[in-house]
């Protein structure tokens, strides 16, 4: 395998240990000849990041250290923080120190959160 990476995957997996595992969860989920579905994607990339949080993984730790300072702490606080920590610790952005992109980060997590937890999507909801 040559040593140019390039990003796959909606984390845009890119570095010589992650890029050639998200085509192994590819494989484990569409065969080795098959074009993927959208649902087969999504399944693959969530494999990806299962595995990424998983304890046999060195990402292992950003969960383990998460879980334990957020454990009994207001919600909204803790998905901040996660949306920081999956940027800059799990995926590397470039530019995660950057206030910008944090905030933005942040911004967007509040939104997912906020669909989760029944709300409209704004982000708004504690």
């Amino acid at each position: 395998m040559s040593e140019n990476f390039f990003g796959i995957g909606c984390v845009q997996w890119t570095d010589k240990s992650r890029n050639p595992l998200i085509i192994q969860k590819y494989r484990e989920v569409c065969g080795e000849n098959d074009y993927p579905t959208l649902e087969q994607c999504m399944m693959a990339e969530g494999n990806m990041i299962l595995y990424g949080f998983s304890e046999v993984s060195k990402y292992s730790e950003i969960y383990d250290e998460w879980k334990k300072k957020y454990d009994l702490v207001s919600k909204i606080e803790s998905v901040n923080d996660a949306a920081l920590q999956i940027c800059c610790k799990y995926e590397v952005c470039r530019g995660c120190e950057t206030e910008n992109v944090q905030n933005t980060r942040i911004k967007d997590a509040k939104k997912v959160y906020d669909v989760m937890m029944g709300g409209n999507g704004s982000g708004e909801q504690d």
